[in-house]
Order: C-alpha cells, then structure tokens, then sequence
C-alpha cells in the first residue's frame, strides 16, 4: 500500500510537471535495480489511468504499457530542458556571483543590468549591479536564478 501510495505521488507530481516538458523527448519508468525499464515518447503519449496494483500508460496509436506500483522505482521525462540558459558575455570570467540566504551580489559587475528570475523564467528582481547587495528577503519559497554579465547562479530560498 505504501509503494501504491509514493507511486501516485510520483505520477501526480509527473502530471505537473507535465506543463514543462514541451522540451522533453520521452517519459522514462525505472525499474526497483534503478535501471530504464520503459519509455514511452511523448508525441505518442495519450494518458495514464490507475488501478488498485498498477497503472497504464495509454499511447495515441492505441498501445498500452502495463505497470505494477512495485515495479517502478521512479519516472522521468528524457532530455528535459528547464528553460534557464546561461548567458554569455566576453567579461563574464572577470566577474563572480553570490548569495548568502538574504542576498545576491556580484563582485566585478561594474554597472552591469542583474536579474533574479523564477525557476519558471518569470524576471522577480532587476537591478543595476554597482556592487551593493540586492536582498531577496522578500521572495517566496523556491529556486531561483540570479543573471548578471554571462553568469548565472541557481539558488534556493
């Protein structure tokens, strides 16, 4: 019951996550021994459906792919590609970037423009780098990436 249970959890949070994955080649079921079991391609993806000791995966062209909760061990899209590139820039190797918990700062910006921006590519913070620190107190819970001059530092709050 307990591995039916993490199973859903990890589907549900597949299914979220679902909205991310326009970039991602294929959706991939790991076995207990931590190996790729399964794929199903996701132009071939149609949907999944529960039942009390597994699941389905059904595809478009009408296939289904028949799994125990006690045989996955975990699922994950293929090549999935978050949407945070790093930027580049001649001067980004003079230049270093921090955070500390409450701030973010980069020493060598020499007035460059620096952006603290979602894990969903949403801009929170900009600002004008003139070596102060930019306090990120106010921001909720999450990971973030703060850009500045070709650098990029992903962080947690």
């Amino acid at each position: 019951m307990k591995k039916q249970k993490s199973c859903l959890v990890a589907l549900a949070m597949l299914a979220s996550a679902s909205a991310f994955a326009d970039n991602a080649e294929s959706l991939v079921f790991y076995g207990v021994q931590g190996k790729a079991d399964n794929a199903v391609e996701l132009t071939n993806f149609r949907k999944i459906t529960f039942g009390e000791n597994g699941f389905n995966v059904l595809s478009q062209d009408g296939s289904t792919l028949q799994l125990n909760y006690g045989d996955v061990k975990s699922i994950k899209f293929k090549d999935l590609v978050n949407g945070i590139q790093s930027v580049t820039n001649g001067n980004a190797s003079e230049m270093m970037l921090h955070f500390d918990g409450q701030y973010v700062w980069a020493d060598g910006a020499n007035g460059q423009q620096g952006a603290v921006y979602s894990i969903n590519g949403q801009q929170m913070i900009g600002a004008r780098l003139d070596g102060s620190r930019i306090s990120v107190e106010s921001l909720p819970k999450g990971v973030y990436v703060f850009k500045a001059g070709g650098k990029s530092l992903k962080f947690a709050k």
